[in-house]
């Protein structure tokens, strides 16, 4: 089990780089979500 230090770390890590999180994560689901569209406009 994580101590609370060891989790404030994580949690202040994460927070931190949130925004680029987030920008990578709309750049890996981007082309995704593309493809689903396209597949369903196949059918």
């Amino acid at each position: 089990m994580m101590s609370v230090a060891e989790i404030s770390y994580k949690i202040g890590k994460y927070s931190k780089n949130l925004k680029d999180a987030n920008e990578r994560l709309d750049e890996s689901t981007e082309p995704l979500a593309i493809l689903l569209i396209k597949k369903a406009f196949e059918e």
